[in-house]
């Protein structure tokens, strides 16, 4: 595996964001979901085996929901209606809409993971 880009953006003005994204090259003819979780990709680099509130390493296929990109504006949209943003709304809207520009996933498997829904033993 070959990382092919990295991208990691601070909110400078008011610090209430981030956002990043990585890019990984795969040698070998079949990637699977399976391929993705083993290579531990998910895992922030410098918390080995974690990613946000869970553990990775017992994450499974079966705690991804694959989307379409249609349904995961419709997620997003519900996210935006949240009032419990607070300032953080735009932010979210603001770095949602550059991951988009910069990312051509309309025609992409999308799998899909919601932190608020995780099994409790990935925590």
């Amino acid at each position: 595996m070959i990382r092919l880009e990295s991208y990691y953006e601070v909110d400078k003005e008011n610090y209430l964001g981030f956002y990043g994204y990585d890019i990984f090259k795969f040698e070998t003819l079949e990637i699977t979901f399976h391929h993705i979780l083993t290579a531990n990709l998910l895992s922030d680099l410098e918390n080995n085996e974690r990613f946000g509130p869970f553990k990775t390493n017992r994450l499974t296929e079966n705690d991804f929901d694959k989307i379409d990109f249609t349904i995961l504006n419709r997620v997003l949209g519900e996210f935006y209606e949240d009032e419990n943003w607070g300032a953080d709304l735009e932010v979210f809207k603001r770095n949602t809409s550059k991951a988009f520009s910069r990312l051509n996933i309309e025609n992409d498997e999308i799998y899909y993971i919601n932190l608020e829904r995780v099994r409790t033993e990935l925590s």
